[in-house]
């Protein structure tokens, strides 16, 4: 009788005799003898094998039922039993053309014989990244005998049952295995042209450099994102998926991922910055002017005369200059700023105006929108709008369900909109 067995491994197309197992009469061992001597152990199939199970990444069959031994004479022929893997499902055929399914309690076949599978079929739901691997086989003497590992051939759709294990018991257990994942990283900006041009930020797989722009993720480890960039160069615009905003670190250039927040067939990471408006603007008093004046510029007070003074700037897109002042100004030399005036009675207010992000943009104001069941909060690049602001065409704007009434959620997924133009409005209504 077999509660339960972990022993050898054979891959499709590739056999090894691996004395590897745990039974009711025997804790877990490895006959190291057979191994050194068939070198076995340098064998690349077993080292994968070795990796695979260390890393936990095999997932084995178990024994559901008991299989005592059938008081029927059955001569030479050879009882094969199989476990039952939770996550795969398979069928096993007496015939090529599988038309005769084989019962998994009560199985006996001629030596030499071929057991016919259906190609396995994951059924893990919780993931898409687990799949058939190979089985493991062994031998039943008798009760008061250790399983013992045995060479079986396996091909894509049979098993060949040796012939020298006349009147014994097979048992064979399929195996699956959680693949790893290939993820990709990518950086780029939009210029003023609309045109993708890609970056070369620094991204970072637990702390360890990307070099290739993708990497392997293994199922069974858990592990994070980073990227890092040049904030004087550029700023921060979007991800996706979401990253995990943090203003600092978004201002000192840097852009986490909570990865244990993601869907796990995330399999592509990109990031879009842009580059900042740096650059000089004049500024003087008009006229016939006495002396410094005094004048507010973002708030800070400035003296200003006749004589033209340099001032520097470094904007993101949209982002504004504000100069307020009792006498009437010159700016000059601002390109590609856009310079706007406005009188108001005796004061002056000059702005100067950084490019969009993009040609096209969409004015958002959040008190245009109510929702019948609920509270929902917008979110733009990474900061909640409580205000009228514009948005660029292809950005994204993000949304949450704040209060819901009792009866009432959002959709499973990512909560997203993609900006384009007027179509925004259609998009945010449907919510």
């Amino acid at each position: 009788m077999i509660k339960k067995a972990i022993v050898f491994v054979v891959l499709i197309g590739v056999s090894i005799g691996l004395c590897y197992l745990v039974s009711d009469n025997a804790d877990e061992y490895i006959n190291d003898s057979i191994m050194k001597s068939a070198e076995i152990y340098e064998e690349p199939d077993y080292q994968e094998y070795k990796m695979l199970e260390d890393s936990g990444q095999l997932v084995r069959g178990v024994y559901s039922e008991d299989f005592s031994e059938v008081e029927s004479d059955h001569g030479d022929q050879i009882r094969v039993t199989f476990a039952d893997n939770q996550f795969l499902e398979i069928s096993y055929y007496y015939d090529e053309k599988k038309e005769s399914m084989i019962n998994p309690v009560n199985c006996w076949v001629d030596p030499g014989a071929r057991i016919y599978f259906e190609k396995p079929v994951s059924v893990n739901e919780k993931t898409d990244l687990y799949g058939f691997y190979g089985f493991e086989a062994f031998v039943i003497e008798d009760d008061e005998q250790s399983p013992t590992s045995v060479e079986i051939e396996v091909d894509a759709s049979s098993i060949l049952i040796p012939s020298a294990i006349k009147g014994k018991q097979l048992s064979i257990i399929p195996v699956g295995r959680y693949k790893n994942r290939i993820v990709t990283f990518s950086d780029y900006y939009v210029d003023e042209k609309n045109q993708r041009k890609e970056l070369e930020g620094v991204w970072k797989l637990n702390d360890k450099e990307i070099t290739d722009n993708s990497a392997e993720i293994k199922p069974t480890e858990g592990y994070n994102i980073s990227y890092t960039f040049d904030p004087l160069k550029h700023y921060f615009v979007d991800s996706s998926p979401e990253c995990s905003y943090n203003q600092s670190d978004l201002e000192h250039g840097i852009v986490n991922f909570d990865v244990s927040g993601l869907k796990e067939k995330t399999d592509s990471f990109e990031i879009e910055l842009h580059e900042l408006y740096k650059g000089e603007y004049k500024i003087a008093t008009k006229g016939l002017v006495l002396g410094n004046k005094t004048v507010t510029i973002d708030g800070e007070e400035v003296k200003v005369s006749s004589n033209k003074t340099t001032r520097q700037y470094s904007l993101k897109c949209g982002e504004q200059i504000v100069i307020r002042s009792e006498k009437e100004l010159s700016i000059t030399d601002c390109a590609p700023l856009t310079p706007a005036e406005v009188k108001n009675g005796s004061e002056y207010t000059y702005t100067l105006t950084a490019p969009p992000i993009r040609s096209g943009s969409f004015g958002f104001d959040p008190k245009n929108y109510s929702f019948e069941h609920g509270t929902i909060v917008f979110t733009y690049q990474g900061k909640e709008i409580n205000k009228k602001t514009s948005l660029a065409d292809g950005s994204k704007l993000y949304y949450e369900a704040r209060q819901l009434d009792d009866g009432y959620w959002l959709p499973d997924g990512e909560h997203v909109i993609d900006v384009n133009g007027d179509e925004t409005d259609k998009k945010i209504k449907e919510i």
